[in-house]
């Protein structure tokens, strides 16, 4: 299983030179299992992931943790969504529905009426917040219900004895919430978590729908989790400022760190890393 980070920031696109080290991108994950890519979240990072997968002939699946705007805002720009190569799915547990939802986004006032620019081939489905999905190829979804404000989920994909949550957006502090999405995490191999709190707030729980760092890496322990990559990062916090929080996440656990734009976790042991035949750029650089 192959993960690239195709944008980390939460809530807002930044640019400029004070961000280039970790990306100025929204929400946006490539994960490779098997024949299939998947696909979590379409925030401002999709266009360039889109481009890559421009004529890719292996299924694609995206998976939608939420309907928020960082989370969605590069539908509209996702190539595949257009063009499909191969078999396309769009997948959330959006109220209202997945085809409903995109249906209300490329709609004015928030975007223009555009005919068809999704694909009448792309296939959309609705999810259980807290049920099982499976795309094929030995490939499961586990979803889950975070805390978050207008609802969210998080996500654990499984293959080949390999395992990833994403975590979505979820504030940490309560015990339920917090419960539901430790069981997910328990015991997986890599965990993506919120931690937009990270620079603005030193300690406790970041607030308005987000956790901060310490929060994270707490469920994460709880959970038994290997590697932890923290993302959603403030859009006021640059480079440097992110730099030394890097520092100081690697200094109280050094099973995580913050993601950065390009980044590629690889979860096969070293001997089957190599490229598998008709892989569409798993290993090329962002």
């Amino acid at each position: 299983m192959q993960i690239r980070f195709w944008g980390v920031r939460g809530s807002l696109p930044v640019g400029g030179g004070a961000y280039r080290h970790f990306g100025g991108d929204t929400a946006c994950i490539e994960v490779q299992a098997g024949g299939h890519v998947l696909v979590l979240d379409l925030g401002s990072g999709a266009r360039r992931l889109g481009q890559r997968l421009a004529g890719c002939p292996r299924p694609v699946t995206v998976l939608l943790s939420h309907g928020h705007y960082d989370h969605v805002c590069g539908l509209p720009f996702f190539a595949p969504l257009r063009r499909p190569n191969g078999p396309v799915r769009l997948a959330s547990a959006i109220s209202g529905g997945t085809r409903g939802f995109v249906q209300r986004l490329l709609a004015p006032p928030l975007f223009p009426a555009v005919p068809d620019l999704v694909d009448p081939a792309v296939r959309c489905l609705d999810l259980d917040p807290a049920g099982v999905f499976r795309p094929g190829d030995g490939i499961t979804v586990t979803t889950t219900p975070t805390r978050h404000d207008g609802g969210a989920v998080a996500f654990r994909i499984e293959h080949g004895g390999r395992s990833l949550v994403y975590g979505g957006d979820h504030e940490a502090g309560d015990d339920a919430a917090d419960a539901r999405l430790v069981a997910l995490m328990e015991g997986a191999d890599v965990a993506i978590l919120d931690a937009t709190g990270g620079a603005p707030h030193a300690a406790g729980s970041g607030g308005l729908g987000h956790s901060c760092w310490t929060d994270a890496i707490g469920l994460a322990r709880r959970a038994g989790v290997r590697r932890v990559a923290l993302t959603h990062h403030h859009p006021d916090s640059t480079d440097a400022g992110l730099a030394r929080l890097d520092a100081a996440v690697r200094a109280l656990w050094p099973g995580a760190a913050l993601a950065r734009t390009g980044q590629l976790i690889e979860t096969a042991p070293p001997r089957a890393a190599r490229p598998r035949e008709g892989a569409c750029h798993a290993n090329s650089t962002a």
